[in-house]
């Protein structure tokens, strides 16, 4: 299981969504509102509740196979600590870590069995990705591709194997997040 969301709070910060009840009332559960609502930060609180229910939905679209529909009042939030959280869904429950810099948010999600490999760059192209993706792994660029299946999940594909390995991307802004389980060894 794996997932994960970014949000450039350059871009999210000034749109000021904490303080637009009906926008809220779409995405957020009562609860979640309510904590929006007693936050310091009331737009970084929204953020991260967003992050974290968008990082869950790509895991759980992947663990369950559905095609893209994502209701954000089936995802409900639970913060646990400044940097871990829950999200429950009907099927499963993710526990999501999120890293709030002073510029973004970074919500993701991975299984206990493995570990995660995070890169971090400013927007940039397929070829940049593909590249820093194999630094990451060690491998040449020339190994690595990024295909998407039926339901526009992403995978790693290395050479010419036609077994595929789970990657989540997220992008907003200037900012880009990749996340590689990689096996514990």
């Amino acid at each position: 299981m794996i997932g994960n969301d970014l949000v450039d709070l350059n871009l999210a910060l000034p749109e000021k969504k904490a303080k637009n009840l009906r926008y809220q009332e779409k995405v957020f559960l009562a609860g979640e509102i309510d904590e929006i609502k007693a936050s310091l930060d009331p737009e970084r609180s929204l953020w991260r509740f967003w992050s974290m229910k968008e990082c869950a939905y790509k895991a759980s679209q992947r663990d369950t196979r559905f095609r893209r529909k994502l209701n954000p009042l089936d995802f409900k939030c639970e913060i646990q600590k400044d940097s871990t959280g829950l999200v429950h869904t009907k099927n499963a429950t993710y526990k999501v870590y999120s890293e709030i810099e002073s510029n973004y948010i970074h919500s993701y999600t991975i299984s206990e069995s493995f570990r995660p490999s995070v890169i971090y760059h400013l927007d940039i192209s397929k070829q940049e990705k593909l590249a820093a993706i194999a630094a990451a792994l060690g491998l040449s660029k020339a190994l690595v591709n990024i295909e998407k299946d039926s339901l526009g999940i992403p995978c790693l594909r290395l050479g010419s194997t036609p077994k595929s390995f789970p990657i989540s991307m997220s992008h907003h802004g200037n900012f880009s997040a990749f996340l590689i389980p990689l096996i514990n060894s």
